[in-house]
């Protein structure tokens, strides 16, 4: 009889072991389920990120080559604007060109008048 009621104390030992791990592989399966959730979440989050990422980088790519263009006309507009400035001083060298060539030019004969006196107008005839 002592064999038996051996038996039946380990087998109430193990039952209660059995138990005790049952508890311990419930929890641990809670955990793992909590655990998946956050990675869900947290993959879900990556995901936004990662597609944020690409609109943030396509509007780079559009920002950029808008500053190119922006660029382009501002070099084209500064050229213009030499262009037209050097035309004006062209055009304002030809109208002087034009002016002084169109003026008589100054003779010799038209020198100031001096008074001088000789002794030939002194004298008393």
């Amino acid at each position: 009889m002592r064999t038996i009621n051996n038996l039946k104390a380990d087998i109430d030992s193990l039952k209660q072991e059995l138990n005790v791990l049952s508890a311990d592989a419930q929890d641990l399966r809670y955990d793992n389920q909590s655990i998946n959730e956050i990675i869900t979440n947290k993959s879900a989050e990556v995901a936004s990120l990662k597609a944020e990422l690409a609109d943030l980088s396509d509007s780079n790519s559009h920002l950029t080559m808008e500053r190119k263009d922006l660029e382009v006309q501002v070099n084209y507009q500064c050229y213009t604007v030499v262009l037209i400035m050097f035309r004006l001083v062209r055009t304002e060298v030809k109208i002087e060109n034009m002016v002084l060539n169109s003026k008589k030019p100054i003779t010799k004969s038209a020198k100031p008048l001096k008074r001088e006196t000789n002794s030939r107008d002194l004298s008393v005839n």
